[in-house]
């Protein structure tokens, strides 16, 4: 899936969801792991960071990207 290695990339960087990153499903949601709101927010401004893009305000809830495809599918929809 395209974006999948650099969400995973960003994701190593939380030591709490961090482990056996590489192995979860792209449809797993990643609060099963660890997540958590602060988590979330830090992550949002990496992606943000690393792609040059924001979300918008819709898409900064949890439940709107809690996997790593919903992650990858907002990166899309903020680059074309």
């Amino acid at each position: 899936m395209k974006y999948e290695y650099e969400v995973r990339n960003c994701l190593k960087k939380y030591h709490t969801i961090a482990e056996n990153i590489d192995e979860i499903s792209i449809d797993m949601d990643l609060r099963s792991i660890g997540l958590d709101s602060l988590t979330f927010i830090s992550l949002i401004a990496d992606i943000e960071d690393l792609f040059a893009i924001e979300f918008s305000i819709e898409k900064l809830v949890m439940d709107e990207m809690a996997t790593i495809r919903r992650l990858c599918d907002a990166i899309s929809e903020c680059i074309l």
